[in-house]
C-alpha cells in the first residue's frame, strides 16, 4: 500500500474507529451513570476535550518533524487507541463502586457531577488524546503531497466518523454488541497502523513538495496581529458549539 490515497484511506478508517468508540463509550456511561441529558453532555464535553488537548498538543511541534517520522508517529499512536480502547469497558466498570459510593454520601448534585467528570475524564485520556494528536501528524504527512490538498484528510477522516457512528448505533451495537464493537475498532485501528507504518518505509520524504502558487512566490505572507488570531480562534470555538 503506497501512496497519500492509500493514506487516505487509513485515516477513513481511523475517523470510523473514533466514532465507533465513541457511540460505544456513550453506551458505557449511559449503563454506568443513567441515560440523562445531564450524564452523556458531561461525557461529550470530556470526549471533546480529549481530542482537542491531543490535537492543540501535537500542533507545537509537529512542524519540526520530517513527515516520514510524523507518519510513523502517527502508526504509534493508532496503536495507542487500539490498546486503550481494550481497556476501557474494564476502566468503566472498575469506576462503578466509586460513582455508587459518591451518589450515596454526595450532598450536593455538584460534588457528584466532579466525579463523574474525573471518572470520564481519567478513562478516556488516553485515547482521545492519542485521537486528537493524531490529526497534526496526518496533516503534516499530507502537507508535502503535490497532488492533494492536506484538507483533504480531514474531510476524508470526518466521512470515516459518519461512517462509524452509523455501524455502531445501528449494525454493531444491536448485532455483535458492545465487547463485538469494541474488537471491531480495535482492527480498525491496527489495520491504520500497519498499513501507516508501511507506507514510511517507502521514502516519502523524496516525494515532491507542493510548489507554491505564483502569488505566493512574489509575496512575502501575512501574519495576522496576536489579537486577530484568537478573535478567529474564539468564533471557531463558538461556531463549534
Amino acid at each position: 500500500m503506497r501512496g497519500p490515497r492509500s493514506f487516505l484511506v487509513l485515516y477513513l478508517l481511523s475517523g470510523c474507529a473514533a466514532l465507533l468508540y465513541e457511540v460505544l463509550w456513550v453506551r458505557e456511561v449511559a449503563l454506568a451513570l443513567g441515560n440523562t441529558a445531564t450524564t452523556i453532555g458531561l461525557f461529550l464535553a470530556t470526549f471533546m476535550a480529549g481530542l482537542a488537548g491531543g490535537s492543540w498538543g501535537a500542533g507545537r511541534w509537529v512542524a519540526r518533524v520530517p513527515p516520514r517520522v510524523a507518519l510513523r508517529q502517527y502508526a504509534v499512536l493508532e496503536v495507542v487507541i487500539a490498546l486503550s480502547a481494550i481497556l476501557v469497558p474494564t476502566a468503566f466498570s472498575l469506576c462503578l463502586p466509586l460513582w455508587a459510593a459518591v451518589y450515596d454520601d454526595a450532598s450536593t448534585s455538584l460534588l457528584f457531577a466532579a466525579v463523574r467528570i474525573a471518572g470520564c475524564a481519567a478513562i478516556v485520556a488516553i485515547p482521545t488524546l492519542a485521537m486528537g494528536a493524531s490529526y497534526p501528524l496526518a496533516v503534516r504527512w499530507m502537507d508535502r503531497r503535490a497532488d492533494l490538498p492536506a484538507g483533504l484528510s480531514y474531510a476524508v477522516n470526518t466521512v470515516g466518523a459518519t461512517i462509524g457512528a452509523l455501524l455502531a448505533g445501528f449494525v454493531l451495537l444491536p448485532t455483535v454488541g458492545r465487547s463485538g464493537t469494541t474488537l471491531v475498532g480495535v482492527g480498525l485501528n491496527l489495520f491504520a497502523a500497519v498499513g501507516a507504518w508501511a507506507l514510511s518505509l517507502h521514502g516519502d520524504d523524496l516525494a515532491p513538495v507542493r510548489a507554491p502558487l505564483p502569488h505566493q512566490r512574489a509575496h512575502t505572507p501575512v501574519v495576522a496581529p496576536r489579537e486577530a488570531r484568537w478573535l478567529v480562534l474564539a468564533a471557531i470555538a463558538i461556531s463549534g458549539a
